[in-house]
């Protein structure tokens, strides 16, 4: 860390001047106590960066994402008709969509469309034949019941009268109507980048090399902002990735997620700079964000593959050459969802994208390979197809993500899930029956910082809830404007709720380090969605991620702190790609229900922070090792020796100033801002958190986890124990190394709390076992 002057802060007096040499004596006993191998401490040979993190505070309030359209799409609603209702008009000339003038069999229909200014009418999924339609309905009614729309009777109809709510309403009970409801603009589900200090993160043309090292002979990947923390979300707190590493690559040779395909859908810019040298001033004002080599467009992105692109056209099929403007020239939200997902091990990316300090992140699946899909227009009956083209790519996606919803928080109520569309669902239960891919939702942000929405005792959302079929469930149509649940059937797609870790202030050192994600804790700029729909959650803020970098070149991107459900969704993915691997490996051919299954057998429990007014339900925090480990079932119950520590990890939170509770958790373990010129800090620390955690590869073994906190003085530390840690029982493996803090302080980090005469006093309330 930056060495800042003291003169600007007072110096601790009395027994808090102690604090500093006692957690620095803490923490290297702590270390000492560890048996970690020499080569499993690897570290990059990055300097951490030039400025200090507690600079942090002085970094401006969060930015919403870029503009993106809200609300109703003028003039368009999507109307489903009765089984006895055709559609009879001519063709339009000229329409690639297959529309047809607004004319059906039933007069009295004929009579509403003209009242309403209709224009045309064209289908839902315009490429498809009609029996591959019928059986994409046939798959989502044997899921959701027979009151699921019907997908082959869907058109999109085109009015003059740009109130589409209102035509949708007039149109409702109309004879040959089975359901009607405005298109809407579909949004992403991220908080909004916040750059990163200049001398800390903005990051152009990675240097060749500078980021990181040989892997340690455990499997660990040596990237920077691993082996710093900067990734805070990938140790043993989170999702525990590390492990999985060492298990997959130390016996089977494969990097997680070797052999599957993940599909992000999603919304962005996809240019590239022959159209800038063309004369496209939007290109030119904001730069490509893409590359077109051989007829197909890549994302080339500093420590990740390339990563092919498509445009899903709104005739049907896919197009590796299109391009798409007007989304979001930063792709905020692509990079972040593939920023967790997709970033190699250091020394297997490619020598032209090597990654350096803040870029040279990891992934949690870096073994598979990747895809993104966008559409030309990112409204519902869009991204419904763009849905379906993704699944029915060659070869198929194992794996398909999306970090999207409804952004009505921007008109001041809370977001809803993307499933909140009934047509959508039918799209999303249909991919999971029929073709057996695993789905994962960001299941919605609740009321993002920079909307008007005021925050409730709920922390910020509203509950998504299971609904018992189709036909009681809601619709965005009729819970947008409110605040009421939204009630939806389980399509067989994970909903994923958004988590935050290390954090002291929720519930204060004696409880829980990892919480739901509210406007009251974490970063404070959005709230996770919850309720009994959701089914899995992961980290969702304090991740580090690109932007593009405004007028520069494919390859240029700026560090930046972002955070959503939109990370949760594509964490999950990429564990379920892990999964999937783990099974394949074992001999297991996995179904989605299954793969959700052990995800969530082997998450770690998530608590509500004690300031809200009802439990909040994310679903159970996944722990990517502990799920690898199940997937092999058998294999890894018969794998050779004990467990073994490939990983020690420190995090200190420092916190960032202004709106919200933004933070980075980038730590030099020698250099820790404790508030004294000793630690080489200025202070501004103090008050966060340090995390030490031990990442354990345990075969065999339940996952489990211990947690002791103490928090002398404001200053919490934290001991814990890793998933896969699980002594007790087995009456297996060394018992923690006790550490007295102080002379007065008789307590020791994970031993047996004592008197002053050596007898043992009853458990304290912020000894926890989990």
């Amino acid at each position: 860390m930056h060495r800042s002057p003291l003169s600007r802060f007072p110096q601790p007096r009395g027994r808090l001047r102690r604090v500093p040499v006692a957690l620095a004596a803490v923490t290297a006993a702590v270390t000492a106590s560890f048996a970690v191998p020499a080569a499993a401490s690897a570290r990059p040979a990055a300097a951490p960066p030039t400025a200090s993190l507690s600079r942090l505070a002085k970094a401006a309030a969060p930015k919403p994402p870029p503009g993106q359209r809200q609300g109703v799409v003028p003039g368009q609603v999507l109307v489903t008709l009765t089984a006895d209702t055709a559609v009879t008009g001519a063709a339009v000339p000229g329409s690639r969509l297959a529309a047809r003038g607004a004319d059906t069999s039933s007069s009295g229909l004929d009579a509403r469309l003209r009242s309403a200014g209709a224009v045309s009418l064209r289908p839902l999924l315009p490429a498809l034949a009609p029996a591959s339609v019928n059986g994409l309905v046939g798959a989502a009614r044997s899921r959701l019941g027979a009151d699921t729309s019907d997908l082959a009777r869907t058109y999109v109809l085109q009015t003059r009268d740009q109130d589409s709510a209102a035509v949708a309403r007039s149109l409702r009970g109309a004879p040959g109507i089975a359901s009607a409801e405005p298109d809407r603009y579909v949004n992403t589900m991220n908080s909004g980048a916040q750059p990163l200090p200049s001398a800390a993160g903005a990051v152009r043309a990675p240097a060749v090399g500078g980021g990181g090292g040989q892997p340690a002979a455990s499997g660990v990947p040596a990237n920077y902002a691993l082996s710093t923390s900067a990734q805070a979300f990938l140790n043993a707190g989170g999702v525990d990735a590390v492990g999985a590493f060492s298990l997959l690559q130390g016996r089977y040779g494969q990097q997680p997620g070797a052999g599957e395909t993940i599909t992000n859908v999603s919304i962005g810019d996809l240019t590239d700079q022959s159209m800038a040298d063309a004369g496209d001033a939007y290109v030119q004002s904001n730069g490509p964000t893409t590359v077109l080599s051989g007829g197909q467009r890549y994302l080339d992105l500093p420590s990740m593959p390339l990563i092919p692109t498509y445009v899903a056209e709104d005739a049907g099929g896919l197009d590796g050459a299109g391009s798409a403007e007007n989304q979001d020239p930063s792709l905020d939200e692509v990079m972040l969802d593939f920023g967790v997902m997709a970033p190699l091990a250091h020394d297997r990316q490619r020598p032209a994208a090597t990654g350096s300090g803040y870029t040279d992140l990891l992934g949690i699946a870096p073994g598979a390979d990747y895809r993104l899909v966008v559409p030309e227009q990112p409204t519902t009956d869009r991204i419904a197809g763009a849905l379906l083209a993704a699944a029915q790519q060659s070869p198929r996606p194992d794996v398909i993500t999306a970090s999207l919803g409804f952004g009505t928080d921007a008109q001041g109520f809370p977001g809803r899930y993307l499933e909140d569309d009934p047509i959508v669902r039918s799209v999303v239960a249909a991919i999971v029956q029929r073709d057996g891919i695993v789905v994962s939702i960001s299941s919605n942000d609740g009321t993002r910082l920079y909307t008007p929405a005021p925050v409730g005792p709920d922390g910020g959302s509203t509950p998504t809830d299971t609904a018992r079929s189709a036909a009681g469930a809601t619709t965005i149509d009729d819970d947008a404007a409110s605040t009421t649940p939204s009630e939806v059937p389980d399509t067989g797609a994970i909903a994923a709720g958004g988590t935050t870790l290390d954090d002291a202030l929720a519930q204060g050192a004696g409880g829980p380090a990892t919480t739901a994600e509210t406007r009251i804790s974490g970063f404070g700029t959005f709230s996770s969605g919850f309720g009994s729909r959701v089914d899995l959650s992961a980290p969702s803020d304090n991740i580090v991620a690109f932007s593009h970098t405004p007028g520069g070149a494919a390859q240029d991107v700026d560090a930046s702190l972002n955070g959503g459900t939109s990370a949760s969704a594509p964490e999950i993915a990429a564990a379920a790609a892990v999964v999937l691997q783990a099974g394949r490996l074992g001999g297991h051919d996995l179904s989605p229900a299954r793969v959700r299954q052990v995800l969530e057998r082997t998450g770690r429990a998530v608590p509500t922070p004690p300031q809200i007014d009802r439990t909040l339900q994310v679903g159970p925090q996944i722990d990517v090792t502990a799920a690898a480990e199940q997937a092999l079932g058998g294999d890894a119950r018969g794998s050779r020796g004990g467990p073994s520590v490939v990983r020690l990890s420190v995090a200190h939170r420092v916190t960032a100033g202004g709106l919200g509770g933004s933070f980075l958790e980038t730590t030099d373990p020698d250099r820790i801002d404790l508030g004294d010129m000793a630690s080489g800090g200025d202070g501004e620390g103090l008050v966060g958190p340090v995390t030490v955690r031990r990442g354990r590869h345990r075969p065999g073994r339940r996952p489990g986890r211990v947690l002791a906190r103490r928090r002398p003085y404001g200053l919490p530390l934290r001991l814990a124990r890793d998933p896969g840690d699980t002594r007790a029982a087995a009456g297996g493996g060394r018992p923690p190394r006790r550490v007295r803090r102080r002379p007065h302080d008789h307590r020791g980090l994970h031993g047996d709390d004592r008197r002053p005469d050596g007898r043992h006093r009853p458990p304290h309330p912020d000894r926890r076992t989990e």
